[in-house]
């Protein structure tokens, strides 16, 4: 594995260490699944068996796992920069980037017609629904006066993590709307002013006024480092949250020695959604429910760019230039 990311390094001198990461760690899941292995994958010669590989992704296996376009799109994508990075064959390669080129126009296609795909159409719910799961675990807090106390047992400590979990995405998504998994999941708590790093911080000026420091997470090319303040209801439950919490992370595991993965946090989510409404709500699937209420009004991006080019502009320069609000 590590071999194979300095590879990547050498060939995209760019790449950040979490994508990196998440490149190498799809190819050591594939190699799993696909040889069911326990040790991580020595070299890729698995990858060799290109039908064996597009039949496991499409899910054509018996028993096999139908993959969402977009679990299957990122699997093309860390093959064909895996490939790319050693000594394979144009045929193997071009096969590789084929696939990925037709999952990728299918993604955009149904970006723009903004359709709703199979997974969420069988886990989609309501808003309202979705912040219901919050105030249902604030309400269980309370009746078991957990602010109240100078310690809690186990049971207690899991009930008030999963908690701030739901409060991290749910508990203002106006002022502080849901981010994904990397950008909390390896959170570190600081009372100084944090460095500019490749490390993301809840930073404590004082009990009532904190930010989130975001220096990795997906788009930081784009937008760089991001400074969000907390508002002032996720600041309470915060309180709360570290008046228990005494390691360094945001979202510490068990043992307080480490934080918890962006996998991790995606799977307690899913277990407290699973067990609440008995679906597979993911942090794509919450931002994509909010994101949808927030933008429930706005006509469907096919519909704005026909329109955009149709008057000879771009959708941003519409919305920028010619769209007016009293």
């Amino acid at each position: 594995m590590e071999n194979l990311k300095k590879e990547i390094k050498k060939k995209r001198e760019s790449i950040s260490d979490n994508t990196l990461k998440i490149y190498v760690n799809n190819i050591n899941r594939l190699y799993k699944k696909l040889t069911s292995k326990k040790e991580d994958f020595e070299n890729l010669s698995f990858l060799k068996d290109f039908d064996k590989v597009k039949s496991f992704l499409n899910g054509d296996q018996k028993n096999g796992k139908k993959l969402s376009l977009q679990t299957k799109k990122q699997y093309y994508a860390s093959i064909v920069v895996a490939l790319k990075s050693t000594q394979a064959t144009p045929k193997l390669l071009q096969n590789y980037s084929k696939e990925m080129i037709k999952l990728q126009e299918t993604y955009e296609s149904n970006r723009k017609e903004q359709k709703k795909s199979k997974t969420q159409k069988q886990n989609w719910i309501e808003y309202q629904t979705l912040l219901n799961v919050y105030k249902y675990y604030k309400n269980k807090v309370k009746l078991q006066k957990i602010r109240s106390k100078s310690s809690l047992n186990d049971k207690e400590m899991k009930l008030l993590k999963k908690f701030i979990i739901l409060s991290l995405y749910l508990s203002n998504p106006k002022d502080n709307p849901p981010r994904r998994g990397i950008d909390y999941a390896e959170m570190i708590i600081t009372k100084k002013k944090p460095e500019e790093d490749n490390k993301n911080y809840l930073y404590i000026k004082n009990f009532r006024n904190k930010s989130f420091i975001f220096q990795n997470y997906k788009t930081k090319k784009t937008h760089g480092r991001q400074e969000i303040k907390v508002s002032n209801i996720l600041n309470n439950d915060l309180n709360l949250w570290l008046k228990f919490n005494k390691t360094k992370y945001l979202l510490p595991n068990p043992n307080g020695e480490s934080s918890i993965t962006p996998n991790q946090l995606t799977k307690l989510l899913n277990h407290i959604f699973k067990k609440r409404l008995d679906k597979t709500i993911s942090i794509n699937l919450i931002r994509s429910i909010i994101v949808s209420e927030i933008y429930k009004d706005m006509p469907k991006l096919k519909s704005l760019e026909e329109t955009a080019t149709k008057m000879g502009h771009t959708v941003q320069e519409a919305i920028q230039t010619y769209t007016k609000k009293d």
